[in-house]
């Protein structure tokens, strides 16, 4: 009689190398990826595996952070923080802070009183201006979406428009204002004037098929008028009469507002169909988005930029609030990050609230309470059958723990792998990858296909992963 046996015996020994890491498939699985199934506080460039970009906290000049926090805390996350220019007792322009509350109520801190001051409870705060009179005076400018107001900390409001609006911007010694339908601006060098004259103030009306205004921006040396559908471009440097209008080459889908960030020569946003980069002449794509559509944000979407790094927090169409970066030297390199309440690009920083504390996004900053650099993916190597991983190692350079699970369990482990180790004086340097910290951990376990979980500290960067398996199998 023939006796039949079955079991699991060594097929071969196998490696697998893994030396791009994404949050989003780009590359149709190129060979050496892993892609996340989920990440967040991950960054990616060159294709390593990195802790992203944190908070620093924002001081202001007189270093009285204590007395701001609480403001921030009585009313929970803000919707906008800003930092504006104001001239203090001492005949300095210094730069304050504020932010407009979940309650709508806009506030900001006054340096010479040291103290929070409450202001008007508008709608929607969509931009915070300063603007410097030559003799020194400074005004804070408020557009909101039904009012512009100013503010010097005198406690009197100035509203100069009552009415609708959808954006501000300052550009040669002039205020802009828009509506939904109309551009409108001042008497040079007076911001608050916008009396119909032929060189002074004056508006111009839009009524076509790019739909409504949604935005405007200063940018080089005109004013971008942002639609629904559409861009136009103003150059508006001499008298009113001299202004010239003129479209922007543009096919990509509704426009977000509050999403246009200054990038080098560049003017970046966002649109229902992913960002934008406008060069002045006309607009390119640089990506789609890997996450859930903007659709309903509206309003409530906002952007900064730190670096190439271009940040936009929106509410997606379940409603939940979400932050993602696009690096924009690399769009390979994009991910999520933790939720950016009351971002904002203000005075040459992308400001945000960071556990009731004004904050600013930084390369070197901390994560919030309670966030992690965690990067999770699935892989079965390349192979579906059956296999047992020995070893795991990692190249790079900080800490981090992986747990892996397979079909026989799960195990945790620790790798430190210290700080990038230089060639001696004289040696030949054949690489980068030859000088990162190494560490090989045995492993133990068997399956189809692997889970893998990286949580990450500070400063963390993997560059590589190496898994050494076998394949194992059934015979009679």
């Amino acid at each position: 009689m023939r006796i039949r046996k079955e079991g699991l015996i060594k097929r071969a020994s196998k490696v697998a190398v893994y030396d791009q890491f994404r949050a989003v498939d780009f590359d149709f699985q190129q060979k050496g990826a892993l892609v996340a199934s989920f990440a967040k506080n991950c960054d990616f460039e060159n294709g390593a595996l990195r802790s992203g970009f944190g908070v620093k906290r924002y001081f202001l000049e007189t270093d009285l952070q204590s007395e701001i926090s609480p403001a921030l805390e009585v009313y929970g996350p803000p919707k906008m923080v800003f930092t504006a220019l104001v001239k203090t007792e001492d005949g300095l322009v210094k730069r304050t802070v504020g932010a407009q509350a979940e309650v709508d109520r806009i506030f900001a801190y006054n340096i010479d009183e040291q103290s929070m001051i409450h202001l008007t409870k508008p709608q929607e705060l969509l931009k915070v201006l300063s603007y410097v009179y030559p003799n020194g005076t400074t005004k804070m400018i408020f557009c909101c979406a039904d009012q512009l107001f100013f503010y010097d900390f005198t406690n009197k409001i100035t509203r100069i428009l009552s009415e609708p609006l959808t954006g501000a911007c300052l550009f040669h010694e002039r205020l802009f204002a828009s509506n939904k339908d109309t551009l409108k601006y001042s008497v040079p060098m007076d911001v608050g004037d916008f009396e119909l004259s032929l060189n002074g103030g004056g508006e111009i009306a839009f009524n076509d098929e790019r739909g409504e205004i949604v935005w405007i921006e200063s940018f080089g040396e005109c004013v971008y008028v942002f639609f629904q559908y559409g861009i136009a471009k103003l150059t508006a440097d001499g008298a009113g009469s001299e202004f010239v209008l003129s479209d922007v080459a543009y096919n990509g889908g509704r426009i977000v507002p509050r999403t246009a960030c200054v990038y080098e020569n560049k003017l970046v946003f966002a649109s229902y169909e992913g960002i934008f980069a406008l060069d002045g002449k006309k607009c390119s794509k640089l990506k789609d988005f890997g996450y859930s559509p903007i659709k309903n944000s509206t309003l409530r979407a906002s952007a900064g930029c730190v670096g190439s790094r271009y940040f936009l927090c929106y509410v997606d169409e379940q409603g939940n609030k979400r932050s993602v970066f696009l690096d924009l030297e690399d769009v390979k390199n994009a991910g999520e990050c933790f939720v950016l309440h009351g971002l904002n690009q203000s005075g040459g920083k992308a400001l945000c609230a960071s556990d009731y504390v004004y904050s600013y996004l930084d390369k070197n900053g901390d994560l919030p309470n309670n966030e992690k650099y965690l990067f999770q993916a699935k892989c079965d190597f390349g192979s579906r059958g059956e296999k047992s991983v020995k070893y795991i190692s990692l190249q790079g350079e900080g800490t981090c723990t992986l747990r892996i699970e397979g079909k026989s369990g799960a195990c945790l482990r620790t790798f430190q792998l210290g700080q990038p180790q230089r060639p001696e004086l004289g040696e030949t340097n054949v690489g980068d990858e030859e000088f990162v910290g190494v560490e090989r951990k045995l492993i133990g376990l068997k399956g189809r296909e692997f889970s893998f979980e990286f949580t990450l500290q500070k400063g963390c960067v993997i560059r590589k992963m190496i898994v050494e398996y076998d394949e194992v199998g059934g015979v009679e």
